[in-house]
């Protein structure tokens, strides 16, 4: 019963791809991942956010390393990953979900993307794409 919406289906892709990569390196083998989407409405809370917008949220909650506290302000920064995550094997450049976060503040979606964790237990990232989807550009699209 989710509304239609016009995205982008490479840009989704990469917003998208990211949580997930996260989830599976950062879990235990053979532990769980959940990746689920439901509607929001506009004022509604989702993950200790409220929503500026109805919006179709894509969720993904894995049980695994979590994001150390003081590393939480920073995980959206180019080049950054979790002091917890630097020698892990699934750790990677630390491009990711800085390309997912400028994906969804420049794409034209109005979108969001954010996340909860606790240390040692997981983290959960929500994406949310407002009902209203992309608007029309003509040309080539470029994230600068």
């Amino acid at each position: 019963n989710l509304p239609k919406i016009m995205l982008d289906k490479h840009l989704c892709a990469l917003v998208l791809r990211q949580p997930l990569t996260n989830a599976i390196a950062f879990s235990s083998p053979g532990s769980k991942i959940l990746v689920s989407l439901f509607f929001a409405k506009k004022g509604s809370t989702v993950g200790g956010t409220q929503m500026p917008k109805d919006s179709v949220v894509v969720y993904v909650k894995d049980t695994g390393l979590g994001i150390p506290p003081n590393d939480q302000p920073q995980i959206f920064g180019r080049m950054f990953r979790g002091s917890n995550a630097e020698d892990s094997p699934g750790s990677d450049s630390g491009l990711g979900l800085h390309i997912a976060k400028t994906v969804m503040n420049l794409s034209q979606v109005d979108g969001d993307i954010w996340f909860e964790s606790e240390l040692g237990k997981g983290t959960t990232f929500y994406i949310a794409f407002p009902t209203k989807g992309m608007k029309k550009k003509e040309g080539r699209t470029v994230l600068e």
